[in-house]
């Protein structure tokens, strides 16, 4: 029976769409996708993992790209996290509601050190979940093995008793290798159909 349920961030409890960036941005998705390309780069990793600050990071990226100065800051000065990951709250209702039906509820997510504190001061969710591994404090990004051990071990978590949501079919594929039921997210309706198919709902 399934007690545990682990989230990950970024595309399940934050919105990480093209649509969003469309929108605050006022490009094309063509546009959007060449901008992320150079914002979300192979480099980015490295504020993932907390080797680099998500300001330094930008710095360099403005210095390399002057042309998208404006693009650059818009997607990765914190004050302007509410535009470019707003809360998914279908997400967080239906989180909230398994809550109150006992659930232990964790995430397991690669984040900056920016979007943390944007998650505790800003949106302040962080206190309502049961706990959880980021990324940036430990150094180690999904989808090494490791950082879904980590998760098991620190919390004491029965794998047989856990289901994990994550939008990265990668992410998702590993974890089911690791041992934890893994389900692809592309809306709140997987959680429950999910949770029904474990009769756990």
């Amino acid at each position: 029976m399934i007690k545990n349920i682990v989230f990950d961030i970024g595309g399940v409890i934050l919105n990480d769409s093209d649509e969003i960036l469309m929108k605050f941005l006022n490009k094309t998705k063509n546009e959007i996708i060449e901008l992320k390309k150079i914002v979300y780069g192979k480099r980015f990793k490295e504020c993932l993992l907390g080797n680099l600050t998500q300001k330094e990071y930008m710095e360099a990226l403005v210095n390399e790209f002057p042309e998208h100065k404006f693009e650059i800051e818009k997607l990765l000065m914190p004050k302007y996290q509410e535009n470019v990951l707003p809360l998914k709250k279908e997400t967080l209702n239906i989180m909230y509601e398994l809550k109150d039906k006992n659930y232990k509820i964790y995430f397991l997510s690669n984040l900056t050190e920016s979007t943390y504190y944007y998650l505790k001061d800003k949106l302040n969710i962080l206190d309502d979940f049961d706990g959880g591994i980021f990324s940036w404090k430990e150094h180690i990004v999904k989808p090494h093995k490791e950082i879904y051990e980590l998760l098991i071990q620190r919390y004491k978590i029965n794998k047989d008793e856990t289901i994990f949501f994550d939008d990265s079919l990668k992410n998702v594929q590993v974890g089911n290798e690791f041992g934890i039921k893994s389900i692809q997210f592309k809306n709140v309706e997987d959680i429950i159909k999910a949770l029904f198919e474990e009769k756990s709902i």
